[in-house]
């Protein structure tokens, strides 16, 4: 049977085994939304070079500050952090309560006393390696989502960086076909003064000129509407995004594929069924 100190150092042993057996908590990560929004703001207002926008960069800025691939990315390092840190084993369970030594009920009682119960739970059938498993599964989702969505973005710029450098060449042709129309309406004037053409020629002229104005002010603003869209895909603001570079677009494909090798690309690459295989 256990002497007074015995049990006392018995129990103290038993307390420190059940505080080191505990699971550590996380340590709180608190939001901070004006570091973000600065960092956000430092990234947009990022100084460019002196020459045009090259589709390289473009893609090496969108990789960088693209916000869309920034939260993907941040959510596969979350995910692959939690699946590099084992399961631990449950926290063992410490309950106190009174004791009742004597009498029917504890108003008629006239000794009291406490009991302690410490206890663990023992799982069966592994939980915790199964629980990585899950963890390491769902990390390598998220990493298939996070390359899926940074795919689909890269697709998309180059879509923005090819439709903006028409729509700046569309501008510009517009704008040549306006000054055109204004040059022949100075010279239907000048027919007209010499009595080779009437007011009505004039007139249709004039009216010629100020459609093929305002198609060079419309085809002007899509040129400036691509252009937003692709400094937005760069992360980039309007004003500090230069103007794409056409020498900077990858040479297209001479042969089009059959339609059975279009089939099979598109279903090994599709980027929502790579994700779906994933989840």
């Amino acid at each position: 049977m256990f002497q007074g100190p015995s049990r006392g150092a018995a129990l103290a042993a038993v307390l420190l085994l059940a505080l080191a057996s505990c699971t550590t908590p996380v340590p709180p990560q608190p939001l901070d939304p004006d570091a973000l929004l600065a960092s956000v703001r430092a990234a947009r207002s990022e100084a460019q070079p002196q020459d045009s926008l090259t589709l390289a960069s473009a893609v090496e800025r969108m990789r960088r500050n693209n916000p869309a691939i920034r939260e993907a990315r941040a959510a596969w390092q979350a995910a692959d952090a939690v699946a590099r840190i084992k399961t631990p084993a449950p926290n063992p369970t410490l309950s106190f309560g009174p004791l009742l030594l004597g009498g029917s009920d504890i108003l008629s009682s006239g000794d009291l006393g406490f009991e302690a119960a410490l206890g663990w739970a023992v799982p069966l059938g592994n939980p915790r390696a199964l629980q990585d498993d899950i963890n390491r599964v769902r990390a390598e989702a998220a990493l298939a989502s996070a390359v899926a969505v940074e795919r689909e973005t890269y697709l998309a710029l180059r879509r923005d960086y090819g439709a903006a450098i028409l729509e700046r060449d569309r501008a510009a042709a517009r704008l040549a076909l306006g000054e055109t129309a204004s040059a022949a309406v100075d010279v239907g004037r000048r027919l007209a003064e010499a009595g080779q053409a009437t007011a009505v020629d004039v007139r249709l002229l004039e009216l010629d000129a100020e459609r093929a104005h305002a198609e060079a002010i419309a085809a002007s603003g899509d040129a400036d509407a691509r252009q937003h869209a692709l400094a937005a895909r760069i992360g980039l603001a309007a004003t500090h995004a230069r103007a794409p570079d056409p020498s900077g677009l990858p040479a297209l494909p001479t042969d089009v594929p059959s339609l059975a090798e279009l089939e099979t690309a598109a279903v090994a690459g599709d980027p929502h069924l790579a994700v779906g295989r994933a989840q």
